[in-house]
């Protein structure tokens, strides 16, 4: 899966990942030779064995037609990244990753491989790097990340050309920091100098709930000003968030085969998740603020949802009243030269996933076309009008009148989410072998489940609602968009932007843990068929 791959990758920028808040400020190039910083000069590894990784996250984000074309082609056919660039979904994956070097101030390169090769660097080798370009540029040069609520770790740098100077560095002015005096006597410390380079201090804000700013000058160049964002204390949710007494009472539209559906109390809510969440959670800089600005939502009476994820069996009964032949390929998990990889082969499908089902498993390997002919089915079943969940709904209903990332709590130490659902936890590590661990890769805890496990295995959240978070990704109805700029905020589905890539919820147990909070979000293409990637149902009335 793509997004599992991603995460992987994501991991070798975990030292500027954890909360980066801002990018490289005032790099003004001196030269254009940003060739002498070369990433092949940094890397102990062969770059040339990007084409895999190129590869295996490319294919995911491209159309069933794109890939066939793909798959056809060798590793070494000059048209190999002339149809990466043709693809319209893979042109969109570059332009994020362009994006992404250039919040990092890396190199701008055209090149789609060129995102990747930065993660094959560790992080000495990142560092050096990046102090590799700083060197080529005349400027102040600052980044910051929150190091704890309330406490920002401020890194700065300078150049200036050889022979002028020296000149001090002074702070012209600054906004709700509390020890600004002591920064001030740690920049009378350094001194007048030429250089500064790699300076560290830990800036305290006077009050955490507000965002802070700091502007400093080097002799006559123009100030340059940090923009810090408010980094407020985690929100403990009450344990009562958890009482039995807030989950509802599940009913049927039909007799056979219909699924249960639990009904959601009309109310509001706060939907999205902001930045300072994205970055307590650890989410790549990359990734961050996808789920902006926070918006109310009113969701009127008359929703409700699958208490379940739709199952291998519920699916079963609807392709043999139907005679529907879903998609028969589907991307696996498999080892190739002893390491996991994600592949799309034929002949894997909803009923033959690569693994064996146990009863009552969701079913996988279905594509959003393959979700929407079940619920066009089930609304002609059973009377009633049912659709994949909107974004919305899917949120509302994940939180049950929770605001924390996950509906049993903060969770700061990822312990206590195998009660509640199927995450990426010790037991698929021991079946991966793969000995990623950490708070950034795992939850640490065991749910015994190293892929799926069968609907309602763990406990509900507080409207009675299983599995919402993790187990697998989940369909909703909503084009994709990147953030929520123009969204509906009355529970309905949102028709503009790419329609061909549908917004997915939930998270799966195969991912970090950051992507199973309610209110993080992901994409792929309608017709994408994923061995983690299933989908509950909505109905109205």
């Amino acid at each position: 899966m793509k997004l599992k791959l991603q995460s992987l990758a994501d991991s070798g920028w975990r030292w500027l990942s954890k909360a980066m808040l801002l990018a490289t400020l005032a790099l003004l190039p001196a030269t254009s030779a940003f060739a002498a910083c070369r990433l092949s000069d940094f890397t102990t590894r062969s770059l040339s064995s990007l084409s895999e990784i190129e590869r295996l996250s490319a294919v995911t984000q491209m159309t069933r037609t794109e890939f066939a074309k793909f798959h056809a082609l060798g590793l070494n056919d000059p048209n190999y990244y002339a149809l990466i660039t043709a693809s319209a979904n893979a042109l969109q994956a570059k332009q994020r990753a362009q994006a992404a070097i250039a919040v990092l101030g890396m190199e701008q390169g055209s090149e789609y491989a060129k995102f990747w090769a930065a993660n094959m660097l560790d992080d000495k080798a990142l560092k050096d790097y990046t102090m590799c370009l700083a060197q080529q540029n005349v400027g102040i040069w600052m980044r910051a990340r929150v190091a704890r609520p309330g406490v920002i770790t401020l890194h700065f740098s300078h150049t200036r050309p050889v022979g002028v100077g020296p000149y001090p560095l002074a702070v012209v002015a600054s906004q709700n920091i509390r020890n600004i005096s002591q920064f001030v006597a740690h920049l009378q410390q350094l001194g007048p100098r030429d250089q500064f380079f790699g300076e560290t201090f830990a800036l305290q804000l006077a009050d955490r709930t507000k965002p802070a700013s700091l502007t400093m000058k080097f002799a006559e160049e123009t100030p340059r000003t940090l923009q810090i964002p408010a980094s407020p204390a985690p929100i403990v949710a009450p344990s009562s968030n958890l009482a039995a007494d807030r989950q509802a009472t599940s009913f049927r539209d039909c007799s056979d085969a219909c699924p249960e559906m639990v009904s959601l109390p009309a109310g509001s809510f706060t939907m999205g998740a902001s930045l300072e969440e994205d970055m307590r959670a650890g989410v790549p800089q990359h990734q961050a603020g996808k789920s902006l600005p926070l918006h109310q939502v009113q969701i009127p009476a008359g929703y409700a949802v699958g208490k379940y994820e739709v199952t291998i069996e519920e699916f079963r009964a609807f392709v043999r009243a139907t005679g529907y032949q879903p998609a028969n390929y589907c991307t696996i998990n498999r080892k190739v030269n002893g390491i996991w990889v994600y592949e799309p082969r034929d002949g894997f499908n909803w009923n033959n996933p690569s693994f064996e089902y146990k009863p009552r498993e969701p079913v996988v390997c279905v594509t959003w076309e393959d979700a929407k002919a079940y619920t066009e089915w089930l609304s002609r079943k059973s009377g009633v009008a049912y659709s994949l969940p909107t974004e919305a709904v899917y949120e509302y209903a994940a939180r049950a009148g929770t605001t924390t990332p996950y509906f049993w709590g903060e969770d700061p130490g990822r312990t206590e989410g195998c009660k509640y659902s199927n995450q990426s936890d010790a037991s698929q590590d021991r079946y991966l072998g793969t000995g990623a661990s950490g708070a950034f890769h795992r939850f640490a805890c065991d749910d015994g489940y190293p892929i799926q496990a069968p609907a309602g295995s763990f406990l509900p959240n507080p409207w009675g609602i299983y599995d919402i978070l993790g187990n697998v990704w989940e369909w909703t109805e909503d084009c994709w968009n990147t953030n929520y700029d123009g969204a509906p905020t009355d529970g309905t589905a949102r028709n503009d932007g790419d329609c061909d890539t549908r917004v997915t919820r939930g998270g799966s147990s195969g991912n970090s843990p950051w992507y199973a909070r309610s209110g993080n979000r992901a994409l792929f293409v309608v017709d994408y068929s994923g061995h983690s990637l299933g989908f509950r149902v909505m109905s109205k009335r």
